[in-house]
């Protein structure tokens, strides 16, 4: 029997929500699940599918987090949380992909790179939601994207330069120009 069992839908819910220490976070996803299975009509629903990938997402599950935010923004384009969805979705991807672009490891000019992915979801909360709570800090993490992703792009045109691979070298270093921030 669950401890939850019995309580009212903003019982089970005021437990799920994201401001939780992170000594509480795992039971946090057993709760959200309990509530989503037990409530499945409840409007609560979507803040208790992006608290599971808060959830993850503090926990270092960061592919689990992207994953569960790109299903709830895939349906729900017109959703009040798609805000936090895609902020949260950039997050999951931020620590990596800037970590991999900091470490002196050259990446590729893949365009689904962690770190082109995050700043394609901060991106959105910037463009679409400008009076969000998550539009400065989408906007600052963006930046350091663009910078990581800048200074990446010109060691590998310069490397491609070093090749004799003109045409590649100004490609890599005018998409540095076309990137919007």
């Amino acid at each position: 029997m669950l401890a939850n069992e019995g309580k009212s839908a903003n019982q089970v819910f005021s437990r799920t929500k994201c401001d939780q220490p992170r000594s509480i976070l795992a039971s946090t996803h057993i709760l959200s699940r309990h509530y989503i299975d037990n409530f499945p009509t409840d409007q609560r629903i979507p803040q208790a599918l992006l608290s599971i990938a808060y959830a993850h997402y503090q926990l270092g599950g960061v592919e689990s987090s992207a994953k569960i935010t790109s299903n709830f923004i895939e349906p729900k384009k017109s959703y009040a949380l798609l805000d936090y969805a895609f902020y949260l979705h950039g997050l999951a991807r931020y620590s990596a992909g800037i970590k991999k672009l900091q470490s002196n490891e050259v990446v590729s000019n893949n365009r689904d790179s962690l770190a082109r992915e995050a700043f394609e979801s901060f991106l959105q909360v910037v463009a679409y939601y400008p009076n969000s709570q998550y539009h400065e800090d989408s906007r600052t993490r963006m930046e350091a994207l663009f910078n990581s992703l800048a200074d990446n792009k010109l060691v590998l045109a310069k490397r491609v330069s070093e090749q004799d691979k003109n045409h590649e070298a100004i490609a890599r270093a005018e998409y540095i120009r076309r990137v919007p921030l």
